[in-house]
């Protein structure tokens, strides 16, 4: 009231899916919101060589996760599968052991991703600590991200892809 609490919060809504998008409010003091359901999982196929058909029937990339994984992309070496979860967790599944891991870059925030040609590190674009924009490498096994390419301010790079010689 008079644009102050007045009381505890209260839960209103607790099985809203992934995403709310505040509309506003009411003269009423009613909140209007709309539910962002952009449900997706991630699978994979076998193509035939020859025709370029499937041979079988799609299979969940993963079981981790339900209605919450895409933009699956194989490693240069074509034994593992970056794939992003939920929130944007970035996860890495080995095809021969079907081991799967999540990756936290040391950013505030990745927007997109993809491997580097090294297998060893991913190339994404984001925001570090900082809130710098711009095209980071990431290891794989620290997580540390270097600037590789950094965003004029009020520019966005939405999408990025590095070479296959990595030059």
């Amino acid at each position: 009231r008079g644009g102050k609490p007045s009381g505890p919060p209260q839960l209103v809504k607790p099985d809203l899916a992934k995403g709310v998008a505040p509309m506003g409010f009411t003269s009423s003091g009613s909140f209007y919101y709309a539910v962002v359901n952009h449900f997706a999982d991630a699978q994979v196929a076998v193509l035939d060589p020859t025709t370029g058909r499937l041979s079988g029937s799609p299979t969940l990339l993963t079981n981790r996760f339900s209605g919450a994984t895409a933009a699956g992309q194989w490693s240069p070496d074509g034994g593992r599968v970056l794939y992003r979860g939920p929130n944007g967790m970035i996860c890495i599944r080995s095809l021969g052991t079907g081991e799967e891991r999540d990756l936290l870059p040391q950013l505030a925030q990745v927007l997109r991703a993809w491997w580097h040609p090294d297998g060893q590190s991913l190339v994404v674009t984001g925001f570090s600590k900082d809130k710098r924009q711009g095209i980071y490498r990431v290891d794989l096994n620290t997580g540390a991200a270097s600037l590789m390419l950094q965003s004029n301010p009020g520019w966005s790079i939405p999408h990025a892809l590095i070479s296959p010689d990595a030059k």
